[in-house]
């Protein structure tokens, strides 16, 4: 899967502060998760949501790019879409998708597991 360009020309986001624009530059590769892969499981629906995601588009969500905390140079960040919380990570030159979660208490379960992951 490509990097799609940032699309400064349309609704951008609140959050897509200097911190993630300055990350988001060296991205080269787009890696997805098994759990992102089972929690989104029409291949479609999930390419569409990550180029919104890479796209700087946030017409259709509450938040985007919103930064989390970061984790041994794994900084993860979370954008919200009808009630679901896309987890992401950003380090070296590669974003994981993490998770797609639409239940909060899972969600807040997963925030304090994530140190685990990594």
């Amino acid at each position: 899967m490509n990097i799609p360009p940032c699309n400064r020309e349309s609704i951008y986001c609140e959050n897509c502060n200097s911190h993630f624009t300055n990350l988001r530059i060296g991205l080269t590769d787009i890696v997805t998760t098994k759990h992102f892969e089972k929690d989104l499981r029409d291949a479609a629906e999930r390419e569409n949501l990550i180029n919104q995601i890479l796209e700087c588009n946030s017409e259709n969500f509450h938040e985007l790019h919103k930064f989390e905390f970061s984790v041994k140079g794994n900084n993860i960040f979370r954008a919200k879409k009808d009630g679901m919380h896309i987890l992401y990570s950003i380090s070296d030159n590669e974003i994981l998708f993490l998770r797609a979660i639409r239940n909060y208490g899972e969600y807040k379960r997963f925030l304090t597991n994530v140190k685990s992951l990594f």
